[in-house]
């Protein structure tokens, strides 16, 4: 294992020597026109006047609504044709306080009578005659689009689908279409993403040559090492969550989510000495045995039945989307054969291999995830008009480093939200059997201990990074707006760099990293699902294979659970997904919220009882859901008010029927043995 490590460090730092490359073609896009001739009833517009602009009244803006504002470009003024551009929120972008009016990049030159329609997440297409910009609202730039001095985009412009049509004096006189051309990774590129696919098999298959037992296919014979352990908590915590949706969410936002999330390795280090000790005090395999333990058995299957719905039904099928519909957009990569590959290569390593295989390519692959985006920062700082010093004063002229809101307001990310969600978020950690699992791995209790400590120390520097790489994006795009594509997602920004701007070799090695954020989280769902369903279920109906069936079992349970996540994933690359990181807290807060409350009944308390620990989590589901629907909470509160009223009502309701009859001991922070 350590020398496959280290092989992979020598080829990020050998690939991290080449140096930037502006030079590297710009695919780009153009708009495709088309003339028509086919006559409809629709009328002339009558002139626009707006009077409610700044300024004084205005004739025939462009008007857009675009990511809940509305944008006046341009129009006529008094003294002439305006250039000036102004927004108007009525409520606050999230991570921003700011409401009303503001005055955004005035028009590169006069367009007299501009039209202007929505393109994807943050683009607006504006046309005059002879002329056609598109502006980005994000970036707050412009960037031309040629098009013929005799272009006339006529009196309306519609939006059909993916085409806008033209109206002129009651007919459609053009369709226009802006065409992307995608990306694509070079030789080297793939040679380098073979290079680590064939490496994480190779770890699968040398561990799987040790996995002869249940025991050494769930949790290593327990002997595996702390430093190894904390690694790959960290591994399978990010995601591609983190590599992608993190960098887009500080991109299009501010800092705001960066330094709320560091308030995670404060809870985390309260956690290593409070409920870790209790997890790892006691013999078990999987999280839920505790439940069993401390509540009855209905508890336990319960939060078993919960657990899979989770990680099946939500966290492999986002996890294997997210990186493969970015891919898609900037490579030309068929999302269906993204999905398959990673879906496949991750199941197969697992399968072979367990739980060992599983923490060592987590280890590799937290090494070129984090070797890629700290060399993908540097590239952006180098690339951006001005290096290291214009990237921070355009991030400071937009507001882009603010990182503390004030305030109250439940609706919006305030400080005290992220305070309660990190909070809520290692309270809940016992709930997730892909965490606890590689905590069981360990030696010994102060071995686990100094694994979840490593955690939140590597937590720290990697949250940074990840946030500021958002920052960084900012900066480089705001220098080359013409390399953004006006249809593209957010989500997708950070992979048309790598693969437009990046040369080859680097492309590979950060596509490369893509790979390992999406596989280091699928991986472990795949393992823990089968953890589950071997020690949770099968005792529940009485069934009790020999060992060697046993084995055979998990290996074919986790195969199962990769065809099913891959598929589910499949299924959902169907549907429109405005925000990923969005979808993916409220899940966490719908759905992962809940058992954690009983978690700190049982933990907590040595009143709670079973029939409060189902009513608990039965209400807190059904809580949670109804804030979601009915009230404009803040998604990153979702989490607290499922733990929260789990805890109160699950207390509540254990006042109405006897205490706990059983022992308690090692199962509280009260009855624990010292360590």
């Amino acid at each position: 294992m350590k020398q496959v490590t280290y092989w992979i460090v020598i080829m990020c730092m050998g690939l991290g020597a080449c140096s930037y490359s502006p030079e590297r073609p710009h695919v780009g896009g153009h708009l495709e026109i088309e003339e028509l001739d086919t006559a409809v009833s629709s009328m002339e517009l009558a002139p626009l006047a707006i009077d409610t602009v700044p300024g004084g009244k205005v004739g025939n803006p462009a008007v857009v609504l675009l990511d809940g504002a509305t944008y006046f470009f341009g129009g006529n003024r008094k003294k002439g044709v305006s250039r000036a551009v102004w927004s108007y929120r009525s409520k606050p972008k999230d991570g921003f306080a700011q409401v009303g009016w503001t005055k955004v990049a005035s028009l590169p030159e006069k367009m007299r009578e501009p039209k202007g329609v929505p393109m994807g997440q943050g683009h607006v297409l504006l046309m005059a005659k002879g002329k056609a910009w598109v502006y980005h609202t994000v970036t707050d730039t412009y960037a031309p689009l040629e098009v013929g001095q005799d272009f006339d985009p006529g009196h309306q412009v519609q939006v059909r689908q993916h085409d806008f049509l033209a109206i002129k004096h009651g007919a459609w006189v053009k369709r226009m279409r802006y065409v992307a051309s995608p990306g694509r990774l070079q030789t080297t590129d793939y040679l380098v993403i073979g290079i680590y696919l064939a490496f994480l098999l190779i770890i699968g298959a040398s561990a799987g040559r040790r996995a002869t037992t249940t025991d050494a296919y769930f949790l290593g014979r327990r002997k595996l090492p702390w430093w190894a352990v904390g690694i790959s908590l960290y591994a399978t915590g990010t995601s591609a969550i983190s590599f992608l949706a993190i960098p887009e969410k500080t991109y299009v936002t501010n800092q705001v989510y960066g330094l709320g999330t560091l308030w995670g390795p404060v809870f985390m280090l309260l956690a290593a000495f409070t409920i870790i000790p209790i997890l790892r005090g006691i013999h078990i395999t999987t999280t839920y045995e505790y439940l069993e333990a401390r509540f009855n058995r209905a508890v336990r299957v319960f939060g078993a039945i919960m657990a899979v719905v989770f990680q099946v039904g939500g966290r492999m099928s986002i996890v294997l989307l997210l990186p493969a519909l970015a891919l898609s957009a900037v490579t030309g990569i068929s999302v269906f054969w993204s999905i398959l590959i990673m879906g496949l290569i991750a199941t197969v390593y697992t399968v072979l291999g367990g739980i060992s295989a599983v923490i060592w390519t987590d280890v590799l692959q937290v090494v070129v995830l984090l070797g890629g985006s700290l060399l993908a920062f540097v590239l952006l700082l180098q690339g951006t008009d001005g290096g290291w010093k214009g990237s921070l004063e355009v991030n400071l002229s937009h507001g882009k480093l603010t990182a503390l809101v004030g305030g109250w307001d439940w609706a919006m990310p305030v400080f005290w939200v992220f305070i309660l969600h990190q909070l809520m978020t290692q309270a809940a950690m016992p709930a997730d059997q892909v965490m606890v699992q590689r905590v069981f791995a360990t030696p010994s209790v102060r071995d686990a201990r100094k694994s979840y400590i490593l955690l939140g120390i590597i937590v720290l520097p990697g949250t940074i990074l990840f946030h500021l790489l958002g920052s960084a994006l900012y900066g480089f795009f705001h220098s080359h707006p013409q390399l953004l594509n006006p249809e593209m997602q957010h989500i997708q920004t950070f992979p048309l760099y790598i693969v437009e701007a990046l040369p080859q070799g680097i492309s590979g090695l950060l596509v490369a990293a893509l790979f390992a954020a999406c596989m280091s989280t699928l991986d472990s769902s795949m393992n823990s699902v089968s953890t589950i369903v071997i020690r949770d279920f099968y005792p529940f109906f009485g069934y009790r294979p020999t060992e060697g069936k046993a084995l055979w079992h998990a290996k074919l349970i986790t195969a199962l659970i990769g065809v099913v996540g891959t598929v589910l994933a499949l299924v959902l690359a169907r549907f429109q997904i405005p925000s990923i990181f969005d979808l993916w807290m409220e899940i966490l807060g719908l759905v992962g919220g809940c058992f954690g409350g009983v978690f700190i009944l049982g933990m907590f308390t040595t009143r709670a009882n079973w029939q409060g620990a189902l009513v608990g989590a039965v209400a807190s589901l059904v809580t949670t859901i109804w804030v979601k629907a009915a009230t404009d909470v803040h998604f990153m509160l979702y989490s607290s008010v499922s733990v929260i009223s789990c805890f109160l009502i699950g207390y509540l309701t254990s006042m109405a029927f006897p205490p706990p009859a059983k022992p308690l001991e090692s199962l509280t922070v009260f009855t624990k043995k010292p360590v």
